[in-house]
């Protein structure tokens, strides 16, 4: 069952929240009445929202031969739904969402780590004075890349280097589709509408009625923080948001999937995939991962050029 199926819940399926960072909490008043197939729904859309696969972002050792949970776990899909569920819904929904879930990944899974919140989080906001600003930054990072690749020395520190200007070469684009975001978004309320009305993180919330000039003022702060907490990798929630939110449908990202999973090893894995082979990145990969991430920016960069 598709993930996404939680946001085919009513709005009163979840209790209210104050932010839009971290996993939602289900009304359990709702729960206990709804219907089964929204049942299995909720519970699968609640755990997935706190856990997934140890794959996706959890560090392995290849010489162990296994994972290590460095923010708590692993989690048993039948653990945790029955703690929280056990006394609302039926055993047999529980099994259900359980069995799919571990048929999938196993009964060891890993927290999705949400970053804790800073109350003055705007300080680390990067400055985006112009619209062309990020397309700059973007070339120029990719160039400062490239150069490094020119550094001569041991074979094995050459190697690291290529590794580490890749993994910086994916990071160019993530810093460039945020930049991008958030000039427009600071200059158009009719963008911040649309992320506000479109997007089910922000669409879904409920308020009171005393609640409501004081979240409206506050609305184009909301959408910010948001874009500073998104995972700028994870496309389910970053094409949403570009093309509901700015108006503006991102290029396909298939030609960056091996390349996001190869950042993955290298970064959490010491440069090895999970059967402990070693990741090799030559410089031709890099120089071919630059030109898809300049021509994906650069098709970006001129649908905002057209205007909204």
């Amino acid at each position: 069952m598709d993930d996404v199926n939680q946001y085919d819940l009513p709005p009163e399926a979840f209790l209210p929240r104050k932010n839009v960072v971290g996993p939602r909490d289900l009304n359990e008043r709702w729960l206990v009445t709804a219907p089964r197939e929204s049942q299995v729904v909720a519970l699968r859309a609640w755990f997935t929202d706190r856990y997934c696969d140890p794959a996706i972002d959890t560090p392995y050792n290849g010489q162990e031969g296994g994972y290590l949970f460095v923010h708590g776990g692993p989690y048993s899909p039948d653990d945790e739904l029955n703690q929280q569920f056990g006394d609302v819904v039926p055993d047999d929904v529980i099994q259900e969402v359980a069995g799919d879930l571990e048929s999938e990944v196993g009964d060891n899974w890993a927290p999705i780590y949400h970053e804790r919140e800073e109350e003055d989080w705007e300080w680390d906001e990067p400055d985006v004075p112009a619209s062309d600003v990020p397309l700059a930054r973007l070339k120029a990072r990719l160039q400062e890349g490239n150069a490094v690749m020119t550094l001569t020395g041991d074979p094995a520190a050459q190697a690291l280097a290529t590794q580490l200007v890749y993994v910086q070469t994916l990071g160019a684009l993530e810093a460039f589709l945020y930049e991008t975001a958030l000039y427009w978004l600071d200059q158009d309320d009719e963008r911040v509408k649309n992320c506000i009305t479109l997007l089910p993180t922000f669409s879904q919330q409920t308020i009171s009625l005393r609640e409501i000039f004081t979240e409206y003022e506050g609305l184009r702060a909301k959408v910010r923080e948001y874009l500073y907490h998104l995972v700028w990798h994870r496309w389910k929630d970053v094409s949403p948001l570009y093309e509901k939110g700015l108006g503006v449908a991102l290029p396909s990202t298939k030609d960056f999937q091996d390349a996001l999973q190869a950042r993955h090893d290298i970064v959490h894995r010491s440069g090895t995939d999970k059967e402990g082979n070693p990741v090799v990145i030559s410089e031709n990969d890099v120089r071919q991962l630059s030109g898809q991430v300049e021509a994906f920016c650069g098709q970006v960069a001129a649908q905002f050029d057209t205007g909204f």
